[in-house]
């Protein structure tokens, strides 16, 4: 038999480890191209391309986000409270639409404002026991660097600095 039947503790402990590397690994593309943006390194990497990469990586990580509360909602629909197969619906377009628009502020403030509707989302789903307190505390901390650094982004925006 496999060590996961043996231990069970320990088979929980390894999944819980793996989101959880997996989740912060995920913030090293917001951090790089926050970060490249922020010291405008225009010199070796193309600005246009690190928003690009930026907004698109994004996109992706709130689809997928949105991805887990369809998964949610479709094992534990009786307890959640809200529908969130409507909101990761409205997110993920609202977002999608922004991309669209090619506008670099509609892009970061819509994901901005996905990540943060995202958490509060999570934050219900814990207080109803649907997520343990163990997820929750690693979105929590994903969430605010990745919030972190599309406010970076959207601060070092050209244009951004004129008060």
């Amino acid at each position: 038999m496999s060590t996961s039947r043996h231990h069970r503790g320990r088979f929980v402990l390894d999944q819980i480890q793996t989101y959880q590397r997996l989740a912060f690994a995920g913030t090293l593309p917001f951090v790089g191209c926050a970060v490249a943006l922020s010291l405008e390194l225009n010199g070796q990497l193309d600005s246009a391309w690190l928003m690009h990469a930026l907004c698109s990586y994004g996109l992706l990580i709130v689809s997928f986000m949105c991805g887990v509360h369809w998964g949610t909602y479709l094992y534990k629909q009786q307890h959640c409270p809200v529908n969130l197969f409507i909101t990761s619906n409205i997110i993920t377009l609202l977002c999608w639409f922004c991309i669209l628009t090619e506008l670099p502020l509609a892009m970061l403030a819509s994901q901005l404002i996905a990540f943060a509707s995202l958490l509060l989302l999570d934050y219900a789903l814990h207080k109803k026991q649907i997520i343990s307190l163990d997820y929750f505390k690693t979105r929590s901390v994903v969430s605010l660097i990745v919030m972190s650094m599309l406010g970076l982004a959207i601060i070092n925006l050209p244009g951004a600095q004129h008060a």
